[in-house]
């Protein structure tokens, strides 16, 4: 080891976006900033954490964020969708479904009547379909929806005009090359739908 450069092994308690140990290079020398490796994707509890942190402390600053948000992730490390429902405050709330804006309460009434537990990928997607639906039946304003489904081969846009979006997936997916799960869902992906902008 050269004798110019102390290695430090430092534990990392504060930040939950840093990993728990990380090598740090510091020339004996002069003081210089810590060189730390490529950090990998947080995984979505910790990014959930974050963002409810920065909303919090935001509220308290001369600029505060005005934004409430669904945040969508799945883990690689324990194979779990997640979905947190945040607020402008930084209220943070682990949620199997959720909803913001002017729809909020005709989409939850929808997600609370056709919901259930381990619900299949093609019966979230028919779900969420009913949900724009009667966005759409009750509300004056147009939206166009953005549809993304989150799971472990990543993160997939879905046409809800189409009649079987996730058929379409699949192709589209096999046609790449890349792969995707054969069968149906096992309640492991995140779909969510959000208006892209009002006509």
């Amino acid at each position: 080891m050269r004798s110019d450069i102390t290695v430090l092994s430092t534990i990392c308690d504060v930040d939950p976006l840093l990993p728990a140990t990380y090598t740090v290079l510091l020339p004996t020398a002069s003081l210089l900033s810590p060189v730390l490796p490529p950090q990998p994707t947080p995984p979505p509890p910790s990014a959930s954490a974050w963002v409810r942190r920065t909303l919090a402390e935001s509220i308290r600053s001369r600029k505060p964020y005005a934004v409430n948000l669904l945040l969508a992730g799945y883990d690689i490390s324990t194979s779990l969708s997640h979905l947190y429902w945040i607020d402008y405050l930084g209220t943070k709330a682990v949620v199997p479904y959720a909803a913001h804006g002017l729809g909020v309460y005709v989409a939850l009434s929808t997600m609370d009547k056709w919901w259930y537990p381990d619900i299949q990928r093609r019966e979230g997607v028919d779900v969420l379909k009913k949900c724009v639906n009667e966005v759409e039946k009750r509300l004056t304003v147009k939206f166009a929806f953005n549809c993304i489904l989150i799971d472990k081969d990543g993160i997939h846009n879905i046409d809800l005009s189409l009649p079987d979006p996730i058929g379409a997936m699949e192709a589209a997916a096999s046609a790449s090359g890349t792969t995707t799960a054969a069968a149906e869902g096992s309640g492991t992906e995140t779909v969510s739908a959000a208006p892209v902008s009002a006509a």
